[in-house]
């Protein structure tokens, strides 16, 4: 190794501070505090990722079941949200929890869909999904498919239902 590499790795370690010189205590609140932070900012984007559902659950369940484990939303709060009775959202995540109790294991930027899509009760939790994919990802009937565990027969069924009802409302 050259000299000027030998210098520069010692002003490295030379710069970074001795364990004396480290406040534990202030790193550790400052590490919950972001840990706060971060928890807070994924509560509060209510964003569903799209990873989440499979042939176990129905759409609600699995959204009700990620919305209160990993969002940490109350079922009052879920309910406001997605604009259905608290009791509607406590049965669907009880129902959830007895068929799949493991928590979901989400991938990090994963393609998601506002909580929010749900509120509007003119189309099933399914259709909302369809729709949100095929619009906004551009995504085929197969692929679409393959994300939420359906067969793409049923995905063309439902996107063409969702077609027919906002033809419907016009």
């Amino acid at each position: 190794m050259s000299r000027v590499k030998k210098r520069k790795n010692k002003e490295k370690i030379s710069s970074f501070p001795s364990s004396q010189d480290i406040d534990i205590d202030k790193l550790k609140s400052l590490y919950y505090k972001l840990k706060d932070y971060i928890e807070t900012i994924e509560k509060n984007s209510g964003e569903i990722p799209v990873s989440i559902f499979n042939n176990k659950l129905s759409s609600l369940e699995s959204i009700s079941k990620y919305a209160v484990e990993n969002m940490q939303l109350s079922y009052a709060e879920i309910s406001k949200i997605m604009n259905r009775s608290e009791k509607t959202i406590w049965q669907a995540y009880k129902n959830a929890v007895e068929k799949y109790p493991s928590r979901f294991k989400v991938l990090k930027f994963a393609v998601t869909i506002p909580l929010s899509k749900f509120s509007d009760r003119k189309l099933s939790v399914l259709e909302h999904i369809v729709e949100w994919l095929r619009e906004n990802y551009d995504l085929k009937f197969s692929e679409i498919a393959k994300m939420i565990a359906r067969d793409p027969r049923t995905v063309w069924t439902i996107y063409s239902r969702v077609k027919k009802k906002h033809e419907t409302n016009k």
